[in-house]
C-alpha cells in the first residue's frame, strides 16, 4: 500500500480547512502561543543574602581544581575556571564577579 504524503501538510492553508467536514478549532498565530510572561526576580532576597552566597561560591572556587592551559606565546600554564561553575551558579554569576573584581 501507498502511503499518502500528509506528514509536511498543515491543516489550515489559505484560509481553508484540510479536513473538510470536522470542527475547526481556534487558529492560533505562532506570536500567540508562544507568548510568555517572564517575571524577572532578584537572585537573592537582601544584601546579607547576596553576601552569604558569594561567600560560599568563593568557599567552593577555592575547592575547585583549575583547568590548566598551555599558552603558547608565554610558555607558561593558565590556569582557567571549569565550564561547569558558571553553569552551575549562571543566576549569581553578576554580584560574584563584581564580589571578585573587589577583592583583588
Amino acid at each position: 500500500m501507498r502511503r499518502t504524503r500528509t506528514k509536511g501538510l498543515k491543516r489550515f492553508h489559505n484560509g481553508k480547512d484540510r479536513h473538510p467536514g470536522r470542527p475547526l478549532g481556534k487558529k492560533t498565530t505562532k506570536s500567540e502561543s508562544k507568548r510568555i510572561t517572564y517575571v524577572i526576580k532578584p537572585c537573592c532576597e537582601s544584601q546579607e543574602a547576596i553576601d552569604q552566597k558569594n561567600i560560599a561560591m568563593l568557599k567552593e572556587l577555592k575547592d575547585v581544581r583549575m583547568d590548566l592551559i598551555w599558552n603558547e606565546f608565554d610558555s607558561a600554564w593558565i590556569a582557567k575556571l571549569p565550564l561547569w561553575f558558571p553553569r552551575k551558579h549562571k543566576k549569581h554569576m553578576g554580584h560574584f564577579s563584581h564580589f571578585l573584581e573587589q577583592r583583588k
